[in-house]
């Protein structure tokens, strides 16, 4: 190996035959020679050199803790061309997808003249609860389960469990608008979610 200086010892042995007795031995089988060894030399390899050479050393005392930032994308909600004013945000979570006031947004939808689906709000076993209704099929929606119950029986994932934010029932909206066959389209440049009723 490079850098290792080389280490050779010297052993010498004698034949023990003439020295065996009932198959024992009278004689050490090996003798080592004195002074077969040669002092060892100073070796000529560098130390390693510590790794912390001439790096900062953290000061624990004096750390400062900063805040960390809001960096969500937060989207203003159209409907028909009019702006909403909803108690909730409205933002980009998970895999992409549009969180908000989902009640709040089907209500206004219906008021704009959405009547293909039904709506019920309110509260399951403590937990609030949203079921739409359409073409015969429903869907409860329930805060904290990350699914969605389809006809009673079925269920899918909704990537985020619904959830109450201020009082507010923070959902899917893809999912749930999509359900309530109601359109939707994305401005990304502007951060403007269109609902579009006809």
């Amino acid at each position: 190996m490079d850098g290792m200086l080389p280490v050779s010892q010297s052993i010498t042995s004698t034949s023990v035959d003439e020295y065996v007795t009932g198959g024992l031995s009278t004689l050490m089988q090996s003798v080592l020679a004195p002074g077969a060894s040669e002092a060892p030399v100073t070796s000529t390899v560098l130390p390693i050199k510590p790794l912390m050479l001439g790096k900062k050393i953290i000061e624990w005392n004096n750390m400062t803790v900063v805040k960390e930032e809001d960096n969500t994308v937060y989207y203003d909600v159209y409907l028909n061309g009019e702006k909403l004013e909803l108690s909730g945000k409205t933002y980009i979570g998970a895999m992409n997808t549009m969180f908000g006031p989902v009640y709040e947004i089907l209500q206004a939808a219906q008021k704009a003249g959405a009547d293909g689906f039904t709506m019920t709000y309110g509260e399951k076993d403590g937990l609030k609860e949203l079921v739409v209704t359409v073409n015969g099929h429903t869907y409860q929606y329930l805060e904290e389960r990350n699914q969605v119950l389809i006809d009673g029986t079925e269920t899918t994932e909704c990537v985020e469990p619904p959830k109450l934010k201020d009082g507010v029932f923070i959902a899917n909206l893809d999912m749930m608008l999509g359900y309530a066959g109601i359109g939707i389209q994305r401005d990304e440049t502007n951060h403007i979610f269109n609902i579009t009723v006809q």
